[in-house]
């Protein structure tokens, strides 16, 4: 069974819905400070920008969509639309998980040298990485988090206290709220994360 991490559809939605929204605020804006001025508003320019401003957003995600990690048969591999695989390393031979430090979401590092980056990924799909390493590898620790990564470093902590005891009926039956052929794992204080099962 393989499982991807990174952007998904849902966000490019969310992102395009978020830049239409902006660009409508420019489109009205524009014109408006127009008036406030005495000037004849230059509706050409209003659309230009508004379109500018719309499309900024998508764009951006739309190229960090690109890439994903995939975690399959105990091999971890950075893809080009969740296709094509061009690196990956042995999650045994896993050094260190570097989490919101510098410009990537996420690094690996493996004890050949090599790197695995996730270029943007939100909250959840972080957690759920995290989590999915830890199912992997029980000894694993080595996660290093950045100030902004508060949250992930909680939610790590968080299963690991709760790996060690485990999970409650309550608790169980509180996270099992699946539909029918859909998987779900439930992460500590981070909410669910669903993915289709294996065929």
């Amino acid at each position: 069974m393989s499982e991807d991490f990174g952007i998904s559809w849902r966000q490019m939605k969310t992102a395009l819905l978020l830049g239409g929204a902006m660009g409508s605020v420019v489109m009205v804006a524009v014109p408006v400070a127009a008036w406030q001025d005495g000037h004849t508003p230059d509706y050409a320019k209003a659309l230009g920008g508004s379109l500018i401003v719309a499309l900024v957003i998508p764009v951006l995600t739309a190229v960090t969509m690109l890439f994903s990690v995939r975690i399959e048969d105990g091999v971890l591999s950075q893809r080009v639309f969740r296709r094509w695989r061009l690196r990956q390393g042995h999650v045994e031979d896993l050094t260190r998980v570097e989490l919101r430090c510098g410009r990537s979401a996420a690094r690996l590092y493996f004890e050949n040298g090599t790197i695995v980056r996730l270029p943007m990924a939100d909250t959840r799909e972080l957690q759920a990485l995290c989590v999915h390493l830890m199912e992997c590898r029980p000894d694993f620790g080595n996660f290093i988090f950045s100030p902004r990564a508060a949250r992930l470093e909680k939610v790590v902590q968080a299963f690991r206290l709760s790996s060690i005891q485990a999970p409650s009926v309550t608790r169980r039956r509180k996270h099992d709220r699946a539909e029918p052929g859909i998987a779900t794992r439930a992460i500590p204080w981070g909410g669910l994360r669903r993915t289709p099962r294996a065929a």
